[in-house]
């Protein structure tokens, strides 16, 4: 994800605190099917597990953490196979 840093320091309580889908959508600037997505397919970490009528709550350190690290990855696996 591009500029995630720059976007979270646009949010002044961003990171460290615990929110819902849509607030966690807004902070990052994504849509919310895009969060599904992390969440379904890319392991995006889950402070608590939603169910049927009750949503996921979001840990944002985490989650702009593991955001961070996907990102250097994708960079790193970039980067090597150009050699």
């Amino acid at each position: 994800m591009k500029n995630v840093k720059q976007k979270v320091e646009q949010q002044p309580i961003a990171k460290g605190v615990f929110v819902q889908l849509p607030e966690l959508a807004k902070i990052l600037g994504v849509s919310h099917p895009t969060i599904h997505n992390y969440v379904r397919y890319n392991d995006c970490p889950v402070a608590v597990r939603g169910s049927r009528g009750k949503p996921h709550i979001f840990d944002t350190a985490k989650v702009i953490d593991w955001l961070e690290n996907r990102a250097i990855n994708a960079y790193v696996a970039g980067y090597r196979s150009r050699w």
